[in-house]
């Protein structure tokens, strides 16, 4: 018996360490058609109008190319090149208007998308 409970409470412990695991079902997804140019060279990108360099949270060397609509008002992505993004520190569920993203890269970003007039829950991309 005197093994046991230092057994049990060193389980419990264990499990009260281990991180859930959650799923994302609300994770920013680029809209068919709004992913922009896939670019691979500095070159490239520059050319396009776009800056070269290391994005995001573990800074990976790409490219992030603007828009030509960003900050303009929307309420679905369908009416963005890239994606509709909430206003910051609206609450998910929020009926609200937002604005078009101002590139087509939203690494190292924590938006909130608005689809359909709704605000969905921020999330960080990278």
């Amino acid at each position: 018996m005197r093994c046991i409970v230092p057994t049990l409470a060193a389980a419990l412990i264990l499990v009260g360490c281990v991180t859930p695991r959650r799923s994302f079902p609300d994770y920013p997804e680029w809209p068919a058609g709004h992913t922009g140019p896939a670019v691979s060279s500095p070159e490239r990108c520059r050319a396009l109008g776009g800056d070269w360099g290391l994005h995001g949270f573990v800074a990976i060397p790409q490219c992030v190319v603007p828009t030509n609509d960003g900050g303009k008002i929307c309420r679905d992505s369908s009416e963005c090149q890239s994606i509709c993004i909430a206003p910051k520190n609206v609450a998910a569920g929020s009926k609200r208007s937002g604005t078009c993203f101002g590139s087509y890269n939203a690494v190292g970003t924590c938006l909130a998308q608005v689809r359909s007039g709704v605000v969905s829950a921020t999330l960080c991309t990278d």
